[in-house]
């Protein structure tokens, strides 16, 4: 049994994302860890009854983020969800999973010695919002996937069906600003209508793994520079990234808001982005990724 840990919302370890959140949690249970190379992150989301499309799918995104170390953010339930944590182990990525319970109920997770080796060889987080004893229910997790789209920094919709619970997923990274990524599917399967609504309302089609890492701001240019993404911040890069968010910010606004000298924060701005921990979106507008 995982033994979480609570961390508070003014705590400096609680995951900086969640505080874009409206509603944001005024604490939530941990298990694992949460690390700055976790700001490059994609949330994959998607129906419960996964076809073997969808599997190849998960597992060939998987592969491609490998190079990047992205890390994969997911819902811990059956179908799409277990099996993204699953493709991200096996390639030696970060993986956070998102309860829709308290952890008294975490035995309700399909496959608990994955769920346990995520913490144990500390390749990500389990995380909950809920008190310790709240039991799932229906209203838990949508709650639960607001989470999900504030840690991830783009969202991909594998599969999902006519009412499927991704909604939830999607609209609130739409509120959010997120990119939102939908993969099609056959004009026959069920599990593929949500996808194809998706899409017809604006969502990204994903015609290759390529187009998701587009989303993300990775070229192959970018691969060989992922292992920089392990090395810690200093003080001045974490006053820096602290104060940027997901829409962007003018470089000069950015020297203003942090209060430190114009040479300081360009050599800050350049160190994030190296680390993939921000992104130069034209014009001298930054924004975190």
């Amino acid at each position: 049994m995982l033994e979480p840990r609570q961390l508070l919302k003014t705590s400096n370890d609680f995951p900086s994302r969640l505080l874009a959140l409206a509603d944001c949690p005024q604490s939530i249970d941990i298990a694992g860890s949460i690390v700055p190379q976790d700001n490059l992150s994609l949330a994959i989301v998607g129906s419960r009854k996964m076809s073997s499309y969808g599997k190849e799918v998960v597992q060939d995104v998987a592969r491609s983020l490998a190079p990047y170390q992205v890390t994969v953010v997911s819902g811990l339930m059956y179908g799409v969800d277990m099996e993204s944590h699953k493709a991200a182990l096996d390639n030696n990525l970060r993986t956070i999973g998102v309860l829709g319970f308290g952890f008294n109920y975490l035995y309700k997770v399909p496959e608990m010695a994955l769920v346990e080796s995520i913490v144990s060889k500390n390749m990500g987080a389990i995380i909950s919002e809920f008190k310790r004893e709240e039991a799932p229910a229906p209203w838990t997790f949508p709650k639960r996937d607001r989470i999900i789209a504030a840690l991830g920094s783009v969202i991909l919709v594998v599969e999902a069906g006519e009412r499927s619970g991704t909604s939830y997923t999607v609209g609130s990274a739409l509120q959010l600003g997120k990119e939102v990524l939908a993969v099609p599917g056959s004009i026959y399967s069920e599990v593929s209508i949500g996808c194809h609504k998706l899409i017809e309302d604006g969502a990204r089609i994903v015609k290759s793994t390529q187009d998701v890492l587009s989303a993300l701001g990775l070229t192959g240019e970018t691969a060989g520079k992922t292992v920089i993404l392990n090395s810690p911040l200093s003080k001045e890069e974490e006053n820096v990234f602290k104060f940027l968010d997901q829409t962007g910010l003018p470089v000069d606004d950015i020297i203003v808001g942090c209060k430190r000298p114009s040479s300081t924060v360009l050599s800050c701005l350049v160190s994030l982005e190296m680390k993939g921990l921000i992104k130069d979106t034209g014009n001298g507008v930054y924004r975190k990724i």
